[in-house]
């Protein structure tokens, strides 16, 4: 699991980084607010999780298994809602976590799968 999150913030931090070349001097401090509000969301979820997988295997349904889904759904409509608004500032670090999500999933799920484990 905790190759996933250190694949996920590189690659949101790759995600910031390709965000702030596009965007003007004035708008570089509101892409530094929003995407910190956006990791501490992460770092709040990740903490549950870690928190909750020694006990996870004996819960029904985890916990996190509902938050996370539902937490990168509400970035993704925020983030997209907020580009279309020309919002880039705001949006683009918002769109960048699910994004970050999908791709640490795709470049680690089929290691994981060739080593015999399941890919989450």
């Amino acid at each position: 699991m905790t190759a996933y999150l250190a694949v996920g913030l590189l690659v949101y931090l790759g995600w910031l980084a390709l965000g702030s070349r596009w965007m003007t001097s004035a708008e570089r401090p509101a892409l530094g607010r929003a995407a910190a509000g956006t990791l501490v969301l992460a770092a709040l979820l990740t903490l549950f999780t870690l928190r909750e997988a020694p006990v996870a295997a004996q819960l029904t349904l985890p916990v996190s298994l509902v938050l996370w889904p539902a937490a990168l759904s509400v970035c993704l409509v925020a983030g997209l809602v907020l580009l279309l608004r020309g919002r880039w500032a705001r949006g683009w670090p918002l769109l960048g976590l699910p994004v970050a999500a999908l791709l640490a999933v795709l470049i680690l799920a089929p290691q994981r799968a060739a080593a015999g484990l399941p890919p989450f």
